[in-house]
């Protein structure tokens, strides 16, 4: 297979791509991102848990353990490693397709740590602790559910009858403002304020530069700015209020401003490409981000990576063949 140098920072992600579905495709973006990634888990699972994972071992796997009752509510990444003692261990980033009761929630993770302990038996493996952190992405916050509030009115000491783990849930919606924007993770930052106020035109038509102006160090860092990327063209895709900016944006910036934003930002790239997003278009940038993973990930099975990005085997196969023969 000849190698080729990936254009994932010199040509913008397609907008196209997160024209069907936006939200989603936005977090399965931003979650196969290993820097973005370990920010996110830091901040869900606390320092001090963190600070027991040997992040060095962390890597990005191309499994998933949603199975057909899981898939039309979730969808995961999952990420595995080793503890700085050596014991082996795996994080599953699950985030929604639909909201649900939040008692459905407990019922689902059930179910998904099962499929996990089952496909390790499967594979004749131990089985490998795993983390589930929920990212919700909703209006209307989500509580967190235990055997007792699953079953108030039972006698305690029936409660042991039922499954008990842990989880954590990331409710972007809950997470204050003045928290997001005290994060030391800058590139997290600017994520959670986009899922938090991606639906919010009045939030965002007084704060829109704050997800195009950002410090000239980030400029020559190329981790960063694949996020930011990522982070712009979401909110184009899904913004009215952004997409007028981005039509004047000659006229709205001051110089200075100018100087501390990404070049990319200035071409019709993007609302050209949102005005041409028919079916034929939102296959190309599919196809994009789909070639960009593979190049990033070449042993990842077709199947898994069909399943991941929600399309069609075929079309991960077809891909594949193509840049076979490039």
């Amino acid at each position: 297979m000849k190698k080729r140098k990936s254009n994932r920072i010199t040509d913008p992600l397609d907008i196209r791509y997160f024209l069907k579905q936006p939200h989603d495709k936005f977090v399965r973006t931003i979650l196969q991102h290993r820097q973005l990634a370990l920010q996110l888990i830091e901040y869900a699972i606390g320092p001090e848990l963190f600070d027991l994972l040997d992040v060095d071992t962390l890597r990005l796997t191309n499994t998933s353990f949603i199975d057909e009752k899981l898939q039309i509510n979730l969808a995961d990444i999952c990420y595995e490693g080793e503890t700085k003692d050596k014991h082996p261990f795996r994080i599953c980033l699950l985030f929604e397709h639909k909201s649900d009761p939040h008692d459905a929630f407990y019922e689902q993770l059930n179910r998904y740590i099962s499929n996990i302990w089952l496909e390790d038996r499967k594979q004749k493996k131990p089985l490998r602790l795993s983390i589930p952190i929920l990212i919700h992405h909703g209006s209307k916050p989500v509580e967190r559910t235990t055997p007792k509030t699953l079953f108030p009115s039972a006698p305690l000491a029936l409660l042991r009858y039922v499954p008990a783990f842990d989880y954590v849930i990331l409710d972007v919606a809950a997470i204050p403002d003045e928290t997001i924007e005290n994060l030391r993770f800058w590139a997290l930052r600017n994520v959670f304020l986009a899922l938090k106020h991606s639906r919010d035109e009045k939030y965002l038509e007084l704060n829109w530069k704050k997800f195009v102006i950002f410090a000239s160090d980030f400029k020559d860092d190329k981790e960063q700015y694949y996020i930011i990327q990522a982070t712009i063209t979401y909110m184009i895709s899904i913004s009215e209020t952004i997409q007028k900016k981005f039509e004047n944006l000659d006229t709205v910036l001051s110089p200075e401003e100018k100087e501390q934003i990404p070049p990319f930002i200035f071409g019709k790239y993007f609302l050209q490409g949102r005005e041409e997003g028919m079916e034929e278009g939102i296959e190309k940038g599919i196809e994009k981000m789909l070639r960009n993973y593979l190049l990033n990930n070449p042993t990842a099975q077709d199947e898994e990576v069909a399943r991941m990005f929600d399309i069609d085997l075929l079309f991960v196969q077809r891909v594949r063949t193509s840049m076979r023969n490039d």
